[in-house]
């Protein structure tokens, strides 16, 4: 007698994909449905860029944008996630802070630098750059979300009129790339310099968690 329950639950696992994927793709297709007329530019295309570091060497980058759209004159670079995902962060440098794993936004820093990468492959084929906005599409909340546009939360100082005293606030600015680029393009050659310097060596991490799912935990047991 063939037992037959290893296929029967490959059938139900295929199954429930489909219909989680169905369910994702309506998500999307009901979020850019009010963004109509847009022009899709492009999908899972690959960008490269050189990053010239200050001792003379270069880093040369490189990733695949999930997809490119062009919008009322601007273009819009999307990252898809299959989970939650924070829309905001502080500033550039806190992207790039191994202590404070909660200001660290990586979904930020990797959306901003498709961005980057975008922008660099226009330069070189000489064509004008019009305003690159970066856009985070988090499948699991996309249905409860006004806007995808990441964010920069820019904290002000105003005049209480009840009290007379001053108070924080922390308002939130959709991003402008070009703005952060001088800054995040400064912090990732850091970065570079740092994981090739010999003199500087790799430390396993403190938090178990970061090894969860990582693909190179074995080697650090």
């Amino acid at each position: 007698m063939v037992d037959d329950s290893a296929a029967k639950k490959h059938v139900a696992l295929s199954s429930l994909s489909k219909q989680v994927i169905l369910r994702y793709l309506n998500m999307i297709l009901n979020h850019d449905k009010r963004l109509t007329p847009f022009t899709l530019a492009s999908t899972e295309d690959r960008y490269v860029m050189n990053v010239e570091l200050p001792d003379g060497s270069s880093v040369r980058t490189k990733g695949t944008i999930d997809r490119v759209d062009q919008l009322n004159g601007q273009i819009r670079v999307v990252d898809y996630k299959s989970g939650q995902a924070d829309l905001s962060f502080t500033d550039v440098a806190a992207l790039f802070d191994k202590e404070k794993k909660s200001a660290r936004n990586k979904y930020a820093l990797q959306t901003i630098l498709y961005c980057l990468l975008y922008i660099t492959n226009e330069e070189k084929n000489h064509r004008p750059t019009p305003i690159v906005m970066p856009h985070i599409y988090a499948v699991r909340t996309l249905e409860s979300q006004n806007d995808t546009v990441l964010q920069q939360k820019i904290k002000t100082t105003v005049l209480d009129e009840k009290t007379g005293k001053e108070k924080n606030l922390q308002t939130l600015v959709n991003v402008d790339v070009l703005v952060l680029r001088e800054p995040f393009m400064n912090e990732l050659k850091k970065l570079m310099m740092e994981v090739m310097n010999p003199e500087v060596p790799f430390t396993m991490t403190q938090d178990s968690q970061e090894c969860e799912n990582c693909a190179f935990a074995a080697l650090c047991k």
